[in-house]
């Protein structure tokens, strides 16, 4: 069990590394839009707005996989004498209802990415890419899937790491991977918010050509992209709540037997 635990801590903690450092990227796009935002277009406003959201997102996420986090030495360590040999039934029950509404989430996810894949096709002309302008379309248009499936993935790892660790330690693991999960949904709320103020200022200059054609198509495109992941978010919350669950569980359990 302690390999298992120790793989799932180093899987837990490269997702936190990321975190952090796309919250400093964040940090850092707020403050050149800051000393240059005279010069900026109104459409620039929402992307601002959505790296200050994604920078608190993140920073939550990496403080709790960084810091709140116990260290791997304690997550691998044999059970101590007097510790409890296990976890409650009911932290146990609720672990495993967790990965079952995980679970659930993979179809629509999936959708979601394909969905979004055909979006980003729409967009590149279909010739050889030798720039590789047709890959970084299709990862922008990707990124909220991508934080969704990263949430997923999270929230299986966390159940792992706490049936594999020491259960003296399941709390501070449960609390870890919970401010991870809140980045990481977060950041996915965080990416919609700014995508609906940022389709309104693309539609509204596109509105200003007077081609009704580009109209049209912007608009459907808009459209379609805003309807890919229109629940994404809200089905993203029952695998929070339900991780806050297993937390609050497992501390008021710590508590009742007096654990250090």
């Amino acid at each position: 069990m302690r390999w298992i635990a120790r793989v799932t801590w180093y899987l837990l903690r490269a997702i936190a590394s990321v975190m952090s450092a796309a919250a400093l990227g964040c940090v850092a796009a707020i403050a050149v839009s800051l000393v240059v935002s005279g010069g900026m277009p109104q459409w620039f406003t929402p992307i601002s707005t959505m790296a200050m959201m994604l920078a608190v997102a993140f920073g939550v996420g990496a403080i709790g996989g960084l810091v709140v986090m116990p260290p791997v030495a304690q997550v691998g360590r044999d059970r101590a004498a007097g510790e409890p040999s296990g976890l409650p039934t009911l932290v146990a029950f609720t672990l495993v209802a967790l990965v079952a509404v995980a679970a659930e989430q993979i179809p629509h996810l999936v959708a979601w990415w394909r969905a979004n894949h055909a979006l980003a096709s729409e967009l590149t002309p279909g010739k050889p890419d030798p720039m590789g302008w047709d890959l970084v379309i299709d990862v922008i248009v990707q990124a909220a899937p991508l934080l969704a499936s990263l949430a997923i993935a999270a929230a299986v790892l966390a159940v792992a790491l706490a049936f594999t660790s020491p259960s003296s330690i399941v709390t501070r693991v449960l609390g870890a991977s919970l401010l991870l999960e809140i980045g990481l949904v977060g950041g996915v709320f965080a990416i919609g918010y700014a995508s609906r103020d940022l389709s309104a200022a693309i539609q509204a200059l596109v509105d200003s050509s007077n081609d009704a054609l580009a109209q049209a198509q912007v608009s459907s495109w808009l459209g379609r992209y805003a309807a890919s992941g229109a629940t994404a978010g809200w089905r993203l919350l029952w695998v929070l709540g339900v991780l806050a669950a297993a937390w609050t569980l497992s501390a008021r359990w710590r508590y009742n037997r007096h654990l250090p």
